[in-house]
């Protein structure tokens, strides 16, 4: 049996979660009457990005799970580093990296851009949190993982992955 990764505290979980709320509801008080239109194009581009990648991790983990019983829903016997994992170690953080932006490109207001910023720094220590509990879990494999796949550059990604098929 594969051990769990249990994060006892969540806070910072919640708390990029909280100022991700407060980015999309700043802008029903704070709103911007002059958005520039090509921004707010790119806004809704980085929105779509955002909803192919955000559920990924629902589609992928089951299918490449044992029949084993396992814990949580996540836990696999091995680190994944087919598919979207190829290009990019944390894709539905990513997703959530794209729905940030691209809600401050929508709303262009500095109130929710400030709460933005604040639910990267978060994002982005639990992400530290989460890969720290996977080099315990998996060792090496992860480390080596790590070393060859980008954290959220996607065009790195691209880069290595098809640089290595050539």
């Amino acid at each position: 049996m594969v051990k769990s990764l249990k994060n006892e505290n969540r806070t910072f979980d919640y708390l990029w979660g909280i100022f991700l709320l407060l980015e999309i509801f700043s802008g029903e008080f704070f709103k911007n009457y002059n958005p520039f239109v090509l921004l707010q194009i790119l806004g809704f581009f980085f929105l779509l990005l955002a909803i192919s990648f955000i559920p990924i991790p629902l589609i992928l983990f089951p299918r490449k799970r044992d029949e084993e019983k396992y814990e949580h829903f996540f836990d696999v016997p091995h680190v994944i580093k087919t598919g979207i994992y190829g290009l990019v170690r944390h894709p539905q953080y990513l997703g959530w990296i794209f729905v940030i932006i691209g809600l401050f490109f929508i709303r262009q207001e500095p109130v929710g851009a400030l709460f933005g910023i604040f639910g990267l720094f978060f994002l982005n220590y639990c992400v530290e949190n989460e890969e720290n509990n996977l080099i315990k879990k998996f060792g090496k494999e992860y480390e080596l993982y790590k070393a060859t796949v980008p954290r959220w550059n996607l065009i790195l990604g691209f880069y290595r992955y098809f640089k290595k098929d050539s």
